[in-house]
C-alpha cells in the first residue's frame, strides 16, 4: 500500500516560463508527483511541464506538493525549489 507525503506552501512567485520548466525538472528528481491548487481544487502531474504552465501558480497562491514514501523531505524539496527560481 502507498503512503503519500503532502507539504504546503505559498509560492515564491509565479510558475510561467523558465520557472515552470525549473518545477517541472526538479519535480523529476525529488520524485514529487503531484502539485496542487488546494483553494480551487485543481492539481497537475509534477513533472509535466504543460501541467505546471496550466496549474496557473501566482506568486502568493497555496501550493501543495506530494510524494509517494521514497520521495525527498518534501520541506527541503520546497527550499531548493524557492532557491532556484528567478523572482
Amino acid at each position: 500500500m502507498n503512503s503519500f507525503t503532502k507539504f504546503e506552501i505559498k509560492a515564491p512567485c509565479d510558475f510561467y516560463g523558465h520557472n515552470a520548466w525549473r518545477v517541472s525538472c526538479l519535480s523529476r528528481s525529488g520524485k514529487i508527483l503531484s502539485i496542487e491548487k488546494p483553494d480551487e481544487k485543481r492539481a497537475c502531474e509534477a513533472r509535466s511541464l504543460l501541467g505546471v504552465l496550466t496549474l496557473g501558480v501566482q506568486k502568493g497562491d497555496k501550493i501543495r506538493f506530494i510524494g509517494d514514501e521514497n520521495s525527498e523531505d518534501l520541506p527541503a524539496f520546497a527550499e531548493k525549489l524557492c532557491r532556484e527560481l528567478s523572482c
